[in-house]
This record gives structure tokens, sequence and C-alpha cells, in this order.
């Protein structure tokens, strides 16, 4: 009776997560000053999206 149990080869587990930790990351060093300073940057364009959201809701 052998016990038939795998090893985990954590190598291939942190290559295969490694391109969503960059992602996340960089998506959280972009949007840093907004998280603490709890302020939200409003672009050129982002009346033209209110006004949008505004019709569709009309």
């Amino acid at each position: 009776m052998g016990t038939n149990i795998k090893k985990i080869d954590w190598n291939k587990i942190g290559l295969a997560i490694y391109p969503y930790v960059v992602i996340l990351l960089g998506i959280y060093l972009m949007i840093r000053f907004q998280i603490l300073n709890h302020a939200v940057l409003l672009t050129s364009d982002a009346l033209l999206h209110f006004q949008r959201f505004y019709d569709t809701s009309m």
C-alpha cells in the first residue's frame, strides 16, 4: 500500500500566476493616488459620459 501523493511544483504555479500579479500591481500603482486621497480624477470627456448616463435614464 503505497501512498500516491503528488508533490506540488511551486515554480510552475508561480510562473502561471506571475502575469496576473504584475497586472494587478500595475493597476494598483495607477489608481493608488485616487485610493489614498479619496479623490477621483475627472478627464476631459467625463462630462460627455455623465450626459450620456443622464440621457439614457430619461
